[in-house]
This record gives C-alpha cells, structure tokens and sequence, in this order.
C-alpha cells in the first residue's frame, strides 16, 4: 500500500480513472448482451414499463411544442398508456432519460446504453473513493468487482431508476469525503446539492441525511470553519425543492406519507438484504473495515453511510426488495478494501488469501433477463396447442 494514496486521489481522474470508465462501459455492454438484455422485453421487474412509460411521457411532452397544459395532456396521455407513474415516483429518472431519448430515438438498445453510460459514471466514482483506500491495482479490482456482481448486473439490464440512484449516491459519498479532507463551504454545498439530486432520483436515497450528519459529526470537521450560515443556507437549498415535490406527492397528509414510507405499517425490517447485497463474505470483511474509520476519510463515509442504511431501513420499511440496497453494494465493498490494505500491510499473502475466501461467499450470478413479456405468452400459448 502506497503510504498517502490521498494524496494522487485528491487530484482527480487519471489516465487509470479514465481507463476504469472505458472499461466499465465496454464490460457493461458486453455483459448486457451475454444476458440477454438488448433482446429482453420491458418485463424485468414490475416496476419496469412504468419506468419506460413515465420516461416516454416527459420525452413526448418536452418534445411537443408549443407546450400544453401538463395536467391535461398527462391525463389524456394516462387514457392512452396507462403505466405512466409520474408524480408516484420522484420525477430526476424520467427526466434524465427524457433528455437521452429526445437525441437519440427511444427503444431498447438506447435505454441499455443509457445504463452501460450510468455504469460507467458509477464505477468512475467508485474508482476515485476506492482509491483514496488502496492505490493501484486493487482500486481497479475492487472496481471490477461493483461491476460484475449481480445486484449491478440486474440493474444495468432493467429500464429503472435503481443504477442512477447508486451513481447519484456514490457521487454524494465522494463529495462527502472530499469535504471531510480539506473542509470548505463550496464542498459542504456540493454535498447538499448531490443529496438533493439523489432524493429527486429515488427516495431510498434518503439514507444520504443521516449518514452526511454521522460522517461530519465523528471527524469533527464542522469545527474547522465557520459553518452555520452555509449549513443553514445548504439545507434549505435542499429540503426546500425536495420537500415541495413530496408534499405534491403525498398531499393527503402527513399521515399518508408515513404510511408509504412503511412507518408504523406492518411491514418487515428486511434487513437480511443488506449482507446479500455483496455476499456474507464481503460483508464480513466489511465489518473489520469499519475498525479503520479514523484512518481515512473515504473509510469514514463508508462506514457512515452502511450504519446509515441499518438505522433508516428499520424507520423507513420501503427497503423491500434487494434492488432498493444496491446504493450499500459499493459502501460494502470499499470497507473491504479498507480491511484488505490494513490486511496487506501485515502480509500480502494473508490479504489475498481473505479475499479469495470472500468471493466464495458471493451471492449467486443472476439468471438471465430473457425476451419475455407477450412475445414469451404467446409463444408459450403457442406450444400447447
């Protein structure tokens, strides 16, 4: 282990960054057509041709001009598609691949390389984190392995906000850590303004609240400047948009909004998800990781943010499905590296040994996303008769 990776890390991407980004893209590609995800229908999850639709409905209405009464064309567009979920859900998805299909025509092949772009994004960010952990070729491993587990494999094959919200996450982490290297009010508004963008893409991203308030409070970084009028100003940047949108959304009351974020609902803590993301084996390291907070920043916002997303997924039950605890894979998987430096410090061989032992331990690849939908009924019908 290089003795400060900090140091190269916190001058941004390099010709090895730019290397993983390129990578992950081709990788990202080929894995999706090796699934079958180019030839897939929009079936992959329940949530899918809603996603597809409500992306169609902001393309078709942004493309028409001059603009319409929204309500009304959205109402009129509801008779005619009516998986369209806009306002169910927070509308940063549907816009940003609104924007993607309004330059290129919108189809299958488009959205999958809309993903393999957003995974590429993701495993750029995670490079830049992981390698202020472990500099060199086990940044670039770690990085490969975000890239070929399966929660990532499902989502880089499904038309769903689940991959963006991981990217807009890990960018919210990054900034966090680089706020907590060299504190600076610009940084502490970055942060804010990438944890509103990420509530805007998916609500799950709630669990960035706590787990910014966490990370800053252990390093103490609040006391190296004057930050009260920046803090006061951030948060309201913040929450003011965000709260307006899950107001309109739920405004039949505070009661309502509770409900559907599971509190008080009988609904279970599905906590078990949280090891599955990575595998008990990744996990397991993980957790030795997290002995190692006050060595490093990135280490810290890692462990802030998993601590986060046990504490949040026990007050907000709408963490019910693997997918939701994809945003963990990567937290997971850079408290790993953390515990594997520390490891290889004391002998290479041990640290390799314990990695091997984990990706044992990994969770089983997924099975193939299949061209189904009404092609695979009909074709099924088909070969009753």
């Amino acid at each position: 282990m290089n003795a400060n990776p900090q140091t190269r890390a916190a001058s941004g991407p390099d010709r090895s960054a730019w290397f993983a980004t390129v990578a992950a893209f081709v990788l990202t590609t080929a894995m999706q057509w090796s699934g079958g995800a180019y030839q897939a229908e929009f079936c992959g999850a329940a949530d899918e041709p809603a996603h597809v639709v409500s992306s169609l409905l902001v393309r078709d209405y942004a493309g028409s001009w001059p603009l319409a009464d929204p309500m009304p064309w959205a109402m009129n567009y509801y008779l005619h598609y009516p998986k369209a979920a806009l306002g169910h859900w927070p509308p940063g998805y549907f816009i940003l691949q609104a924007g993607w299909w309004l330059i290129v025509p919108p189809g299958r092949v488009s959205a999958m390389l809309f993903n393999a772009a957003t995974a590429a994004a993701a495993v750029l960010l995670f490079y830049l984190l992981a390698r202020r952990i472990h500099s060199g070729w086990p940044a670039l491993l770690f990085s490969g392995l975000l890239l070929v587990s399966p929660l990532f494999q499902q989502a880089a094959g499904q038309v769903m906000s689940d991959l963006l919200s991981l990217t807009a996450n890990l960018a919210a982490i990054l900034l966090l850590a680089r706020f907590i290297e060299r504190p600076s009010n610009r940084r502490l508004l970055a942060i804010g303004a990438a944890v509103g963008a990420a509530l805007l893409i998916k609500g799950t991203a709630v669990v960035l609240l706590p787990a910014v308030a966490l990370a800053i409070t252990a390093d103490r970084s609040w006391r190296r400047f004057r930050v009260a009028p920046v803090m006061a100003a951030g948060v309201l940047a913040v929450c003011l948009p965000v709260a307006l949108w899950y107001r309109w959304q739920n405004s039949s009351g505070t009661m309502e909004l509770r409900h559907r974020g599971g509190v008080m609902a009988p609904i279970p803590w599905a906590i078990g998800y949280l090891p599955a993301a990575a595998g008990p084996g990744f996990m397991a390291i993980a957790l030795g990781g997290m002995a190692l907070v006050r060595r490093n920043p990135a280490i810290l916002c890692a462990a802030a943010g998993l601590i986060s997303f046990a504490a949040t997924s026990y007050v907000v039950r709408a963490f019910r499905e693997p997918r939701h605890w994809i945003a963990a894979l990567p937290l997971i998987l850079l408290l790993a590296l953390g515990a594997f430096a520390w490891l290889e410090r004391r002998g290479r061989p041990a640290a390799w040994a314990v990695a091997a032992l984990a990706g044992v331990y990994c969770e089983e690849r997924l099975p193939r996303a299949g061209a189904r939908g009404k092609r695979f009924i009909v074709n099924h019908l088909a070969g009753m008769r």
